[in-house]
């Protein structure tokens, strides 16, 4: 009866040890269209994890990829003050308006709404800001 115990107790440890992994996708409520220049993606990341004081993961992308059915996508590691996960991904589906994108962004194991939202609307703020050609300094 204790070995069974035992048993039931090492499963849950490792099984909420091993958690969800580190680029699953995040929940679909997390969506949304954006517009704007697809190569400008990891200049508006870098500035709206500033904004909303997050740190990118590394000096971009972890990484990008175009998919066999021809969505091409970029994959964005953070983490919020809080150490807080955020899985970031844009995503340029083939048959997509020119100019236009879908983003998808989770904050932490368990979702933060507010915040994903945030992110997304400094991203978009960043995105409009960099529209057109020329060089254009960061400004809120």
């Amino acid at each position: 009866m204790i070995g069974i115990w035992l048993g039931l107790v090492v499963a849950l440890l490792v099984g909420c040890a091993l958690g969800t992994p580190p680029d699953a996708p995040p929940e679909p409520h997390s969506r949304s269209w954006v517009r704007g220049d697809f190569d400008d993606a990891t200049a508006a990341v870098f500035a709206a994890a500033t904004w909303t004081e997050m740190a990118l993961g590394r000096n971009g992308p972890s990484h990008i990829e175009t998919l066999p059915d021809g969505l091409t996508r970029a994959v964005y590691t953070l983490h919020t003050i809080r150490d807080e996960r955020v899985y970031f991904e844009v995503r340029l589906p083939p048959d997509a308006q020119p100019g236009r994108y879908e983003v998808i962004c989770r904050v932490g194991r368990f979702s933060n709404p507010a915040l994903e939202r945030d992110f997304v609307r400094a991203f978009e703020t960043r995105l409009e800001q960099l529209r057109g050609i020329g060089a254009t300094p960061i400004r809120k």
